[in-house]
């Protein structure tokens, strides 16, 4: 294990358990944030401040979701809809493979 691998002085497996982690974590944290936003009630428009974020970054919810969908159609993975606090802005995101 990592902490194994530390207490020893010995990082020859660290690689292949990090991408282990990375892998299950990631995809874990993935799908966590899928099932907590699927509903049977959804699927509509967003309202309120998520909708006016989306039309003050992308123009409209219909470009956002153009964008999305095109991002969604290109990824071996996953599209996702992201604030990056560095621009202070949403963003659609493609995470090919969620560990690459």
């Amino acid at each position: 294990t990592l902490a194994e691998n530390r207490e020893a002085g010995e990082f020859g497996s660290s690689a292949g358990a990090l991408r282990n982690v990375t892998h299950n974590g990631s995809g874990h944290i993935l799908h966590d944030l899928f099932w907590q936003n699927m509903s049977p009630e959804g699927g509509d428009e967003p309202e309120g401040a998520l909708a006016d974020r989306i039309a003050e970054d992308f123009g409209s919810y219909e470009a956002w979701k153009g964008e999305f969908e095109a991002a969604a159609g290109a990824a071996g993975g996953w599209a996702l809809l992201v604030y990056d606090s560095f621009s202070n802005q949403l963003r659609n995101v493609v995470v090919d493979k969620h560990d690459q």
